[in-house]
C-alpha cells in the first residue's frame, strides 16, 4: 500500500488534525467525516453482535417472548451505549476546570474567552464528541431497518436536529456546551431502556422502579438543566465579563448574534419535542397509577 493510501486509509480508523508541535491536542477538519463515517458502520455492526449474541442468550434466559424480542434487544444496546456516553461525558466533565464549574452551576465557563482555549482538543475529548456524532448517525440507520412505529417520525426528527446540533457545535469549536448538553441528556436516557427491558422480563416491580428513576431524571434534566444553558446563551451579549472574541472563521471564532440565533432556535425545536415526550410521559405515570395500564 502506497503511503498516501495508507494515510487515507488511516484517517477512518484514527483521530485526524492534532495540532503540529502540541502533543495530544486536536482541532476541527475536514477529514473527520471519515472517522465519523466508519465508526457509524462499526456501531451498526458492534449493534448486530451485542444484539444477536450476548442480548438474545439475556432474552432466552429470561423468558422474553418470542415477538417482545426485537424490542428488548434494541433497549439493551441503547441503555449499553447510553451508560457508556454518560460515564465518558461525566468523567471529562469532571477532569477540566471549566467542567467542575459548570458541575457547580456556573455556565460561563462553557463561553468564557471564546474562542481561546476552545478550540484545541484533547484527544479524549475529541474521540468523545465523534464518537457520539457516528453513534447518532448509526442511529439514523437503525431507525430505518427497525420495525415501523406510530412515533417513528418524532423520532426521525430528533435524530436530525441532534446530529445538526453536534456537527454545528464542533465545527463552530462550541464543544463545551455540546459536551454539557450531551451529559445531561443521556443520564435519563440510562433509565428507560432498562425500565423497558424489565418489562418484556415480566418484573413489574423491578420496571416501575426503573421508570419512576426515568421520570425523575427527566424532569431536572429536560426541563431545568437545559432551559438553564439555553438561557445562559440567549443571554451572551449580555454578559461583558465573558470576553467573547468577535466573528472571525479564520481564527476558529464562529460566535455572532445569527449563530447564537440559529441555535437558539434548534434547541428551542428539541425543546419542545421534549415538552411532546413529556406530555407522554405523564400521561403514561396517570394510566399507570389509576389502572395499572402500562405501554411501551
Amino acid at each position: 500500500m502506497s503511503p498516501s493510501l495508507q494515510e487515507h486509509a488511516l484517517q477512518f480508523t484514527q483521530l485526524s488534525h492534532e495540532v503540529q508541535g502540541v502533543d495530544g491536542k486536536y482541532v476541527s477538519g475536514p477529514q473527520d467525516w471519515k472517522f465519523v463515517a466508519f465508526y457509524a458502520t462499526v456501531s451498526t455492526l458492534a449493534r448486530f453482535f451485542v444484539n444477536e449474541v450476548f442480548l438474545e442468550a439475556v432474552a432466552n434466559a429470561g423468558g422474553v417472548q418470542p415477538e417482545k424480542r426485537g424490542r428488548f434487544k434494541d433497549q439493551g444496546w441503547q441503555c449499553l451505549y447510553y451508560m457508556a456516553a454518560f460515564i465518558s461525558g461525566f468523567s471529562l466533565l469532571r477532569g477540566t476546570e471549566w467542567g467542575q464549574a459548570v458541575m457547580a452551576g456556573d455556565a460561563a465557563p462553557l463561553f468564557q474567552e471564546y474562542p481561546v482555549g476552545h478550540i484545541e482538543l484533547s484527544f479524549k475529548f475529541k474521540l468523545y464528541y465523534l464518537r457520539q456524532l457516528s453513534f447518532w448517525a448509526h442511529q439514523l440507520f437503525v431507525l430505518y431497518i427497525e420495525e415501523w412505529r406510530k412515533d417513528m417520525p418524532l423520532y426521525l426528527f430528533h435524530h436530525i436536529i441532534t446530529i445538526g446540533l453536534i456537527s454545528a457545535s464542533y465545527l463552530f469549536n462550541l464543544t463545551r456546551v455540546g459536551t454539557a448538553i450531551l451529559v445531561e441528556q443521556d443520564f435519563a436516557d440510562i433509565f428507560l431502556p432498562i425500565a423497558l427491558m424489565l418489562k418484556y422480563l415480566e418484573w413489574e416491580t423491578a420496571c416501575e422502579a426503573f421508570f419512576a428513576l426515568f421520570a425523575i431524571a427527566w424532569i431536572p434534566t429536560r426541563h431545568v438543566i437545559l432551559p438553564w444553558i439555553y438561557y445562559r446563551i440567549w443571554t451572551l451579549y449580555d454578559d461583558p465579563s465573558l470576553n467573547l472574541g468577535e466573528y472571525d472563521p479564520g481564527a476558529g471564532s464562529y460566535l455572532s448574534p445569527d449563530t447564537q440565533n440559529a441555535f437558539l432556535l434548534a434547541l428551542g425545536i428539541f425543546q419542545c419535542l421534549l415538552i411532546m415526550w413529556l406530555k407522554d410521559l405523564i400521561v403514561s405515570i396517570y394510566r399507570a397509577v389509576t389502572s395499572g395500564e402500562k405501554e411501551d
